[in-house]
Formats: structure tokens, sequence, C-alpha cells
């Protein structure tokens, strides 16, 4: 009887103590209070299963889950593993500590379709996304990471109508992406009053590929690709922007897109059949700076290559600047005909990096990471 009883009370014991171990492992809350974020979960368009603990069928499902069983620290890190496939969701992430993976074997594709004029369903007065609240990826919470991943916003491609179409909008502080791609038509990717930072990403669409106000970014070894004529690969501005794209390359496939998006959905699109050329930015507040370095230009960039959100009076207060950019023939770019921008010289051009923009007061490196 003793034995029998004993050995009850140890199979309880492990019992409970495997529960708690896999409570404390998948982040069940406890008094209300969160112990731990999973740290590893997958998504998979292709899985038959249920939503489990680990494994989703959608982003949003995953996303859902965090937001109760919150990371707290980069300790507690959660990093989603999202199998290749088309996701066609929209997802507005609040929550910090957060990884996307793209599968390595494949592409991983988050697509929405909405312009800043299509009706927010979310909204009781009907209301409209807006330039940027219409993106497929919205990114609030702060340590945002994406490696792998294709982000998209296929409102041009799918209605054939040239307007504003955001793809990713961040506002999350220090965001780093790695090996993504973005498309869209109008307004690619938003960057808003955060400190963000792109190595070997591609970024296509018309008309300010990446914008945004008071915002702090460093691109890396990025592709900006331009699709419309007359375009600006950036927009910024306000106080305190800073915006770096340093061993970029500037390319273009003028109209053509824009062209076949249009005409498939039998729009009218003479007015596409011209080419001119395209801006490196347009200045949207005054006080920002944006520097172009160390990059290489294949599209017919016009000469004077920077203007005014409204005109071509550019304010004194925006700081331009260039430094040792080349055309596709390994020639530097000529900038005689520059009035409102200027080129840095060699030891600005040293200072003026990844490091020394986004270090803020926490002495933020992800490029070193």
């Amino acid at each position: 009887m003793g034995a029998k009883f004993n050995r009850r009370i140890i199979k309880t014991l492990i019992l409970c103590g495997c529960i708690g171990l896999v409570i404390n492992c998948i982040g069940i809350s406890q008094m209300g209070k969160t112990v731990k974020a999973a740290t590893n979960l997958t998504v998979d368009i292709n899985n038959n299963k249920p939503n489990g603990v680990s494994t989703f069928k959608n982003i949003t499902s995953a996303i859902n889950y965090l937001n109760i069983h919150k990371p707290t620290s980069e300790s507690t890190r959660a990093v989603i593993n999202i199998k290749a496939g088309t996701y066609k969701e929209k997802i507005d992430l609040k929550v910090p500590y957060v990884t996307f993976n793209g599968d390595s074997k494949g592409i991983t594709k988050l697509t929405f379709n909405a312009s800043n004029k299509t009706v927010n369903p979310q909204d009781p007065n009907k209301g409209t996304y807006g330039s940027g609240n219409c993106a497929a990826l919205i990114v609030e919470g702060k340590d945002f990471k994406a490696n792998n991943m294709t982000f998209e916003n296929s409102y041009l491609k799918d209605n054939g109508i040239d307007t504003q179409a955001a793809c990713v909008q961040v506002q999350g502080d220090r965001a780093t992406f790695q090996n993504c791609k973005f498309y869209s038509g109008q307004d690619v990717l938003n960057l808003n009053y955060n400190r963000s930072y792109f190595k070997n990403c591609y970024i296509e669409g018309a008309v300010d590929s990446v914008w945004g106000l008071r915002s702090i970014a460093v691109f890396e070894n990025c592709t900006l690709n331009e699709i419309k004529d007359g375009a600006a690969y950036t927009a910024f501005g306000d106080k305190g922007c800073k915006v770096l794209l340093d061993k970029c390359k500037f390319t273009s496939n003028i109209n053509k897109q824009v062209v076949q998006a249009i005409t498939k959905v039998g729009g009218d699109s003479r007015r596409y059949s011209k080419v001119t050329g395209v801006l490196f930015g347009r200045t949207w507040y005054p006080s920002l700076e944006v520097c172009i370095k160390n990059s290489v230009v294949t599209s017919p960039l016009l000469p004077k290559a920077w203007t005014n959100m409204k005109s071509d009076a550019i304010d004194p207060s925006c700081q331009l600047l260039e430094y040792k950019n080349i055309d596709g023939n390994g020639k530097l770019l000529n900038t005689s005909h520059r009035n409102a921008s200027r080129q840095l010289s060699d030891k600005e051009a040293v200072d003026y990096n990844a490091y020394n923009l986004l270090k803020g007061t926490d002495g933020w490196k992800p490029a070193n990471n």
C-alpha cells in the first residue's frame, strides 16, 4: 500500500513537472502575467493540421498567439519560420522582439491588395486606409527582424490603377530587414519616427519608393528599381530625418509594368508613353538629410536629380548629399547640373556611416549582427 502510494506521488510530481515545463516553454500566462514567449513558431500554408501551439496555417494566427504570449526582451524573442507560399493577409504587428524568417528553399510572400482609397472594413465610419495603413505589413513593435521575405501590395498589378499603395509601413524602432523584396506601385516602403536598417534588399515601385517622416534609415547593398517616368526613389522629411543609401544600385524599368497593368484592365495608358528620366528624391518637409554614396546608377537620372514635393524650390535646410556615385560604365556621375545637392569630402563620407546614424543613445549596431 505504501509502495503504491509513493509511486502515485512520484508519477503525479513528474506529470506536474512536465506540465509546468510545457507551460513555461510555450508562454502560458499565469495570473495575467506572461512567463515566457515561445521561441520558435512555424507557419505553413500547406499545413493540413489544425493550428497548434507551434505550427500555424497563416501568419495572422501566429501573430494572434503572440498577442497573448508576448516576448518581453531579446532573450525571449519569437522567431516565426514561414514556409514557402503566398500568404494573402494584412498583418499589424504590435508585439516587440519578433523575427520573420522566410523559406530559403522557396519564395515566402506576404501580399495584400488595397490602396489609400480602399475602404477599411475595420473602421466603423467606413473610412479609407490612407497612404500607409493600406500596407500588407505594419510594424509597430520594436526590434522587428525579417529575413528572406517578399512583401507586396498588389493593387497596381491587380487593379491597373496607379495610386498610393504602400507595401510595408514601419513605425517600431530598431527594425531590420535582410535579403527581403518589396513590390508595389506608389509609396512602397513607409518609415516613420523610427530607426531601421536594410541590407541586400530589392525595392520596386513607382513614385517615392522609400518615404517617411522623422525616420533614420540605412540601406546597404540594396537595389531600388523605378517603374514610372519622372518618379523619385526617395521622399523623406522633417527635422531629425536622416537616410543613407550606401553601395546601392539604382535601376529602372520605366513604364513597362505600369502600362501592362493598366492595359490588362482595359485602361488608358497613353500618358505613360514617354520616358524622360527619374530622380534621386524629392523633399517632403524641411530639415532632412539624404545621402547617396558609393552607388551605381543605371537608370536615366534627370540632371537635377533632386526636387521638392510641390516644386523645384528646395528648402535650404535640406541636406542632399552625394559621394562617388557612378554610372553603369563605372564613370563618376556628372553633378554639374545639381543645384540642391553637394558632394561629401572623403572624411565626411567616412563619418557618414550606418553606425553613426543608427547608434542613438543605446548603441544599436544592426550592421554588425
